[in-house]
């Protein structure tokens, strides 16, 4: 793994690289709204020792990446970031897995870009999303909580993050590890930038109907969508019709989790890792 960056029209953007001399793929990962590229190094590993090349970004505002104007924080503009960043890195065909806001990027891209396009993994998000489950997390986003000790963040996290149904330590201390950053006077803060909240919380709680995007997304292009059995991001109705709309979709539901499943569960990799290797191209598995 080599963490790397480019520099794009919207700023630099940091990356991490896995197997770069990987066969299949490249497996391109896009982290939830307040996430970052670490939420997918469980995945990469095991998508990685199965000669698939993953990347996983930091996008604009989060982590390691250059954060913006406020104004700019638009899913229109984080889909022309993850397009200037695939035509660069990705020159034929590229795999996207996407998470929550991640998901809705890749919908948008797979849309537009059908011929770069080669399978999607959807995670925990679909063409129609309520967002008044964020409401009260978004009201304390807002706010950009300051932690003055680890511990005490560690506590916040563990509420936040329960729905992710996160049953190992040792994952909710690789969460913990790579959620936060210092500040200046010793105190702990979420690794995203503030604004993206704060100037956009009107459009993050409201519902979004994406079914004219994902209607037109190629019906070659092969789908695996994910559910938490408790999310309310993604409700049960959304995710049958999204089933019943493509003939190249298989849907996933993991029991007892929320929004979203968290992509580190040995069960839920080996799906993910299966449905890739059954739809990776023929033409790069004989290479």
């Amino acid at each position: 793994m080599e963490k790397k960056s480019i520099t794009t029209s919207f700023g630099k953007i940091v990356y991490l690289d896995w197997n770069c001399k990987g066969k299949l793929g490249p497996v391109i990962c896009i982290h939830g709204i307040n996430r970052n590229k670490r939420d997918f190094d469980y995945l990469a590993r095991t998508l990685a020792e199965s000669n698939f090349r993953v990347i996983a970004i930091d996008v604009p505002g989060r982590g390691e990446s250059e954060y913006m104007q406020p104004d700019l924080y638009t899913y229109e503009n984080y889909r022309k970031i993850l397009l200037e960043f695939i035509n660069r890195l990705a020159p034929q065909k590229c795999i996207l897995v996407g998470t929550s806001m991640g998901g809705i990027v890749s919908m948008m891209l797979a849309s537009t870009i059908p011929q770069k396009i080669e399978a999607l993994v959807i995670n925990d998000i679909g063409p129609y999303t309520d967002f008044s489950a964020m409401v009260v997390l978004s009201k304390y986003l807002c706010m950009y909580p300051t932690f003055s000790s680890l511990d005490e963040a560690e506590k916040f996290l563990r509420v936040m993050l329960k729905p992710l149904g996160l049953l190992k330590e040792e994952h909710w201390q690789h969460v913990l590890h790579h959620s936060f950053r210092n500040t200046k006077e010793g105190k702990y803060v979420l690794d995203f930038d503030p604004e993206i909240f704060r100037n956009h919380k009107e459009k993050i709680t409201g519902s979004r109907d994406l079914w004219e995007i994902w209607h037109n997304i190629n019906q070659n292009i092969p789908i695996l969508a994910l559910r938490g059995e408790l999310s309310r991001m993604l409700s049960k109705e959304t995710f049958t019709k999204m089933a019943q709309s493509r003939q190249k979709i298989s849907c996933l539901e993991y029991a007892g989790i929320g929004h979203a499943p968290s992509l580190m569960d040995h069960k839920q990799l080996e799906d993910i890792k299966s449905w890739l290797l059954a739809n990776s191209s023929e033409k790069q598995k004989q290479n």
